[in-house]
């Protein structure tokens, strides 16, 4: 019986890491408040340096605004003379460009009005002649259109028609040749699914035979009761069962649900029965393991998603209304197919 051994070794290990881990959380928190109390006499110190440098800037600042104070007011009385000085030299010399640009604006305006007269009555001839030639020749371009048009549409409706009963004929081949092959590939299909679905049943009623006792003994091994030990530093072993349904353990009465809860998601997807078994689960009704898993599984990937800050199996089961352990095989195959991302025992969109 080394997997019903197994069985009950990985339980103690599981009570043994639980254990462990309070230790460990006692020291880290002792450690945190060291660390806080550090922190705030570091604060105090630092605060009442601040105060006296705060002080000494205060004065230093009092004096500087002084001198900057009594240099400002010079450069003011110096600015304002020679601004008086210069406004009475830039109003002489405005007055002076003003007289001197009147001048010149209307002298250009004067010679603009006769050049722009002569060029009007040019422009105006020019613009009748182009006119004229323009609208002789459009009128030959439109008409040597409208024929090369006519010409080519009725060549292109023969064209088309043609392609058209050519098309009808390959279409109409086409789907001849394709209900003959498709039923010929119904055929073959049909014979291959019956033969893989005989296969199938045959090989799942010799693995069930086959694992009636041991899975009986693993039940037992599972029920003892847990005994707290020093921790050890031996790796946990994770014991896989590869057997094609799956098993709804009893219920068991729990001192520590949620270790418990952790631990049974490495071993319990791969222990799986149908009704036709020869162990103390004969009378349970058989599981669809095709559409149901399927259905599961898009249900639990899309929570996982929903959930950037992971999320446990149990809180996935509560979300969708379905026990937990449901939703074992269905976690398993999306990490074997990497579409999510497992931390501790909550999961993560990959």
């Amino acid at each position: 019986m080394g997997i019903a051994d197994d069985m009950g070794s990985l339980r103690q290990e599981i009570t043994d890491a639980d254990y462990q881990r309070q230790e460990f959380f006692s020291e880290t928190k002792q450690n945190v408040s060291d660390f806080i109390a550090d922190c705030a006499a570091e604060r105090r110190n630092v605060a009442a340096e601040q105060k006296q440098i705060a002080a000494e800037c205060k004065v230093e600042r009092k004096r500087a605004v002084a001198e900057l104070k009594d240099a400002s007011e010079a450069l003011v009385a110096g600015y304002t003379a020679d601004r008086q000085e210069m406004s009475a030299e830039c109003m002489a010399e405005r007055k002076k460009s003003v007289a001197e640009l009147k001048d010149a604006t209307e002298a250009l305006i004067t010679g603009y009005t006769a050049d722009r007269q002569e060029m009007s009555a040019e422009c105006m001839a020019e613009r009748k002649q182009f006119v004229a030639e323009l609208k002789d020749a459009s009128d030959a371009l439109i008409a040597g259109y409208t024929a090369d048009r006519q010409e080519m549409s009725a060549e292109c409706m023969a064209e088309r028609k043609k392609s058209v009963a050519e098309l009808k004929d390959a279409s109409d081949a086409l789907i001849i040749d394709f209900a003959t092959e498709r039923q010929k590939m119904t055929a073959e299909l049909k014979a291959e699914t019956t033969e893989y679905i005989t296969n199938l049943k045959n090989y799942t009623d010799t693995l069930l035979d086959d694992y009636s006792d041991e899975r009986t003994a693993m039940r037992k091994a599972w029920r003892g009761a847990p005994q707290i030990s020093k921790p050890q530093t031996q790796e946990p072993v994770v014991v896989k069962i590869p057997v094609p349904t799956k098993i709804e353990p009893e219920p068991v009465i729990e001192t520590e649900p949620e270790v418990i809860a952790e631990s049974t998601v490495q071993i319990l997807p791969e222990i799986q029965i149908e009704s036709g078994g020869n162990g103390d689960e004969q009378n349970e009704p058989e599981v669809s393991v095709s559409d149901e898993m399927m259905e599961l599984k898009s249900k639990m990937l899309d929570q996982v998603i929903r959930s950037t800050d992971g999320i446990s199996l149990t809180e996935i089961g509560d979300k969708l209304g379905v026990e937990w352990r449901k939703l074992i095989r269905p976690a398993r195959d999306l990490l074997e197919n990497e579409q999510v991302l497992k931390v501790d025992v909550n999961y993560f969109p990959k």
